[in-house]
């Protein structure tokens, strides 16, 4: 895949890669909807429930997308200072105006992420994107911050690793690589250092934390790298890597929710290049998808307002869970398409400047 082949609009924007955000921030949306709004359907609620891996379907298309723009922009001067800031201006000012925005709402007491409460440590390491290396940080300060955290440390490493691996079996075989490094080694290294050192809320903290951080999300990353680069010729890699994993997870090395993990992103992995391969894309959802961020920053508060206002109500059921669907999508596409207008437009004009500036 190149860029050559693959359908794009006159801003180079990648109308598959479009639709794929939207189908990720539907699916956010929905499963944050179940959670609240359970229908009645318990074979619908299995379906919803598959919006779990959203953020996963993200972290997937960022990957194709950060190889695209390595592509098109292939020759420029000072690429990598030139990513650096292109991805530090589209990510960072959203995501400082949600600190203060969530700690309004949230308040600094004691909850679910943080159970000793919000200090400053969590707020700096959230305003540094550092908060993704603590298990009482990576959720705390903004709720669903660990993805940004994850995202901002891929933008990170991206250069070094696209520069020196351009084959898709490379990408592959790290995939593999990085994720049987976490699972034998990382994971639990990570797991005896808080356990032993910290006290961070347990067990449960911890495992979530082993779930949402970096590196057991990384092979994600590079399993769309792979995608962009014609990836799905590594059959023998990937049957090799679920066959290990399973062998693995039978003989309790690794735990079995590591091995249905393997299965879902592989999953995600197969129909993410089908989407590309036939150019899917509609207009609506491909709308989604350019506003997802924003949408993705803001749903939180406007699904809480909207929470509350339903439970006026009488029972609804499914009502309830459409309803949710439907106002939380609307009403946080109405604020990216403000926070386009004001915020995006003043960091856009601030990052060519500065582009600018360097040649």
């Amino acid at each position: 895949m190149t860029a050559a082949n693959i359908a794009i609009e006159n801003d180079r924007r990648v109308l598959p890669f479009d639709f794929l955000r939207g189908i990720a921030i539907i699916g956010v949306i929905a499963i944050h909807a179940v959670s609240r709004f359970p229908t009645m359907s318990s074979t619908l609620n299995r379906v919803v429930n598959l919006g779990h891996f959203g953020v996963q379907l993200f972290f997937m298309v960022s990957a194709m997308t950060m190889c695209h723009m390595w592509d098109i922009r292939e020759g420029e001067n000072f690429r990598t200072l030139k990513f650096y800031i292109r991805r530090m201006m589209r990510i960072a000012p959203m995501f400082w105006l949600a600190i203060p925005v969530y700690l309004l709402i949230n308040g600094t007491e004691p909850g679910y992420w943080a159970p000793q409460g919000i200090s400053a440590r969590q707020i700096v390491l959230t305003a540094t994107f550092m908060h993704g290396f603590w298990p009482d940080s990576f959720n705390a300060v903004v709720p669903g911050g660990w993805s940004i955290a994850v995202e901002m440390t891929f933008y990170l490493v991206f250069p070094f690793i696209i520069s020196r691996t351009r084959n898709q079996y490379g990408f592959l075989w790290l995939a593999a690589g990085a994720y049987f490094l976490n699972a034998l080694a990382i994971a639990p290294a990570t797991t005896l250092f808080f356990n032993d050192h910290y006290h961070v809320a347990g067990s449960i903290l911890i495992a979530n934390f082993l779930y949402y951080n970096f590196f057991n999300q990384l092979p994600i990353f590079f399993l769309g790298m792979a995608i962009y680069h014609k990836g799905l010729h590594g059959e023998k890699i990937i049957i090799a890597w679920i066959l290990t994993s399973l062998l693995l997870a039978y003989t309790k090395t690794i735990s079995h929710q590591s091995f249905y993990f393997v299965l879902a992103i592989i999953t995600m992995y197969y129909s993410s290049a089908f989407a590309i391969k036939k150019s899917l894309h509609n207009a609506a959802i491909n709308e989604l998808g350019r506003n997802s961020y924003v949408i993705y920053l803001s749903h939180f508060i406007i699904m809480n307002i909207i929470g509350h206002a339903l439970r006026l109500l009488p029972r609804l059921d499914n009502v309830a869970f459409v309803f949710a669907i439907v106002s939380t999508t609307a009403l946080g596409y109405l604020v990216s398409r403000l926070a386009a207008i004001t915020i995006d437009s003043g960091s856009h004009a601030l990052t060519r400047k500065w582009i600018n500036a360097l040649g």
